[in-house]
């Protein structure tokens, strides 16, 4: 199945409270594609990016220990598949083992919030199927608007009065 690279564009409030939108782009095009994340992700994605960065350990650490004591390195996280009305994403990686021709290729599959959540914490590169793409890609202006703080605020303000 054919791969297109794409970078994480933004991380956005919807108009559901519990759910944040997260906007990728297709490297080297102005191709969106966007999806649902939970609250706990959303805020999570934030706080990685943005700060501040908790000071307990968060769930991704935990699952980036287990990986590496699985002797497990990610090559890279893809959004693959739709299934309803959800995305269905993997994360590829490679176990190496001592003497080996080869190395083993391992594919985990996941929700593309914790993949793009996964892949940030760990600096690997992003994916998206290229049927996806096709399907559901579309430029910036046709997609949901681009997460911004202080216009969301105001927008969500309620007068008492």
């Amino acid at each position: 199945m054919p791969l297109n690279k794409v970078v994480l564009r933004s991380i956005h409030y919807t108009t559901d409270p519990h759910t944040f939108g997260i906007l990728l782009r297709e490297v080297g095009s102005q191709r969106f594609f966007s999806f649902a994340a939970g609250q706990c992700e959303g805020n999570q994605l934030i706080m990685k990016i943005c700060g501040p960065y908790p000071t307990e350990i968060m769930p991704y650490d935990y699952f980036k220990q287990l990986l590496e004591l699985a002797d497990l390195k990610v090559k890279y996280v893809a959004i693959t598949a739709e299934m309803g009305n959800a995305f269905i994403a993997k994360v590829v990686a490679e176990r190496r083992r001592l003497f080996a021709v080869s190395e083993e290729i391992v594919e985990i599959d996941c929700r593309p919030s914790d993949a793009v959540l996964l892949a940030t914490y760990i600096a690997c590169p992003i994916f998206v199927a290229d049927d996806l793409l096709a399907k559901y890609g579309k430029p910036e202006a046709e997609l949901v608007r681009p997460f911004d703080p202080y216009h969301d605020f105001w927008q969500n303000f309620i007068d008492l009065d």
